[in-house]
């Protein structure tokens, strides 16, 4: 599980979809890598591209679970 990380931007395109930090990412589309730190954002560039929607199950404090979905930014912007 990994913590999202956005900062105080609310208008980031993943606080937009209902992503809020205080919830754990469980799974990303159908995987669950047991990576964190840069292992895991090698892992994530190498299979999805600016533009693409992503599907992310996050968990909040209680251990509920939900699938958000956005559209990553595209690059340079």
């Amino acid at each position: 599980a990994a913590k999202p990380f956005f900062g105080p931007n609310t208008e980031s395109p993943a606080y937009k979809a209902g992503m809020r930090p205080n919830q754990l990412i469980v799974a990303v589309g159908d995987e669950s890598p047991d990576l964190t730190g840069r292992a895991l954002l090698v892992w994530f560039r190498k299979r999805y591209d600016p533009g693409d929607t992503v599907t992310f199950t996050v968990a909040d404090e209680k251990g509920q679970r939900r699938k958000i979905s956005y559209k990553l930014a595209a690059a340079g912007g």
